[in-house]
């Protein structure tokens, strides 16, 4: 149960979604085959760079979605709110 999860601890929806598409796992392998290339073809010192870039660009993404998680978690509390006062006024 969702609130149990909340409660203990145990709700990680970024850690527990993962896209299932086609496309979502060819751009993975892509990646995956272009950072082979750069680790083949760029010295130790350089090759660290570019991961660290990853790294900091990979947390960037991160802290996006999770605005807009939220964002998009309170939109949607918002609409049941707004719904519920249109269908059960006491108008």
């Amino acid at each position: 149960m969702i609130l149990e999860d909340l409660w203990s601890g145990r709700f990680y929806p970024a850690e527990t979604v993962v896209p299932t598409s086609p496309e979502y796992r060819e751009v993975n392998r892509e990646i995956s085959k272009k950072m082979e290339r750069l680790q083949a073809q760029l010295p130790r010192e350089q090759f660290a760079q570019v991961e660290q870039l990853l790294e900091q660009l990979a947390l960037s993404h991160s802290m996006e979605l999770e605005s807009q998680f939220c964002f998009g978690f309170a939109a949607g509390i918002r609409l049941q709110q707004e719904v519920s006062k249109f269908f059960f006024s006491s108008d």
